[in-house]
């Protein structure tokens, strides 16, 4: 009987630490702009200090960081960084770019397949080249290849916050889509930005949209309605579109 009463006693208790466990859990995660603090900081391949660095940092240089774990951040690349993906997985556009011809393909730290995975390409994304050896072409880091850094070397800016506009979102799987209308125009051609055109909409907030060059470049001066998936990004000043669809307006 008194073990009984012990159980039933316990039982309350458990019941509400995993209920708080859960809620402690399920809060999201709020993406945010860190600065590095100190110099020569590694970026590391896992959240281990005995994972390969896949490039340093400096005191100032500011970080994308999209997670938290335990001691460590995890962040987008910086550009600075070098990684490689298999030629044969791509289809060359010019000297300096290629376009990915397979989906999830992996984007690696060094030219070997046994190398660490720290990111994938879509088909169709379109890739800046910096050198080709053997049958590996080394790359500027896409927008979803990471790292992590040590928390104590990342000082928290502010908060990256979502699109400050109204706008339509379809949750499928794990991945919002927006919906948005107005006026394409030329970004400008420069060799670090991921957008190549502007859409302005009729209350004159702007993106910058990342899609197929040659089909913006038909679209220009005129208005569309498209769809895509927001790129959260310190590099850029206006929210970023990665089209998925696009459609011409009368």
């Amino acid at each position: 009987m008194p073990a009984i009463s012990i159980n039933k006693l316990l039982m309350p208790l458990v019941f509400l630490l995993a209920l708080i466990l859960n809620s402690v859990f399920a809060q999201e995660f709020i993406a945010f702009q860190g600065e590095i603090n100190g110099n020569f900081i590694n970026v590391r391949s896992d959240s281990t200090t005995s994972a390969e660095s896949i490039c340093k940092v400096n005191k100032g240089e500011r970080v994308e960081v999209i997670l938290e774990l335990y001691d460590w951040y995890k962040v987008r690349l910086p550009e600075s960084a070098s990684v490689f993906i298999k030629k044969d997985l791509t289809r060359p556009i010019d000297e300096k770019t290629a376009r990915v011809a397979k989906d999830n393909v992996n984007i690696r730290l060094g030219a070997n397949e046994s190398s660490p995975i720290i990111g994938r390409a879509q088909k169709g994304e379109i890739i800046n080249v910096f050198k080709e050896r053997a049958e590996w072409y080394e790359i500027r880091p896409t927008n979803d290849c990471f790292g992590w850094i040590n928390k104590k070397f990342v000082s928290k800016i502010n908060i990256i916050k979502a699109e400050e506009v109204k706008i339509e979102k379809n949750k499928q799987a794990d991945s919002s889509v927006t919906t948005v209308e107005g006026l394409i125009k030329p970004y400008g051609r420069f060799i670090k930005r991921i957008a190549t055109h502007t859409l302005t909409t009729e209350d004159k907030k702007i993106f910058l949209l990342k899609g197929d060059r040659e089909t913006l470049n038909s679209l220009n001066n005129q208005r569309v309605k498209l769809a895509g998936k927001i790129i959260p990004t310190t590099r850029e000043k206006y929210p970023v579109i990665e089209i998925e669809k696009v459609e011409l307006l009368e």
